[in-house]
């Protein structure tokens, strides 16, 4: 049986690493369970100094400071299903301003979003014709 466990937790590391991997390092809470992570391991990989909690129920994996592409998918993640970076966090993102380093700016399309540390939200509603 030790080789059928290691197995999986082998086969659990390389899904994490495909789905971050296309995410700048950055995994969400839900994306984690589904690749079969509890929360007790993700609460010790981040005690341990391995995962980084940058919101709630969002991680970076490793211990270097997050990159600015890392902390807006982040941002953008933790605000939920069709939010997007915007005004000056999208301007640094594309390079048009040097990175500040401030709260990312993101925007939500027609509805409020709880406050999130490190976060500058916008809400659009969309205007009917």
């Amino acid at each position: 049986w030790p080789a059928v466990g290691w197995q999986v937790m082998h086969e659990v590391e390389r899904a994490i690493a495909r789905i971050a991997g296309r995410q700048d390092n950055v995994i969400s809470g839900v994306q984690l369970s589904s690749a079969g992570v509890g929360r007790g391991a993700i609460a010790h990989r981040v005690r341990k100094g391995a995962w980084q909690r940058l919101h709630n129920n969002v991680y970076l994996l490793g211990a270097a400071p997050p990159t600015l592409m890392a902390r807006a998918r982040a941002a953008a993640m933790a605000c939920g299903a069709g939010a997007v970076v915007s005004h000056r966090s999208a301007a640094e993102m594309f390079g048009l301003l040097p990175e500040s380093r401030g709260e990312v700016h993101v925007t939500v399309a027609g509805r409020n979003i709880a406050p999130r540390e490190g976060v500058q939200r916008s809400r659009r509603c969309a205007a009917s014709r």
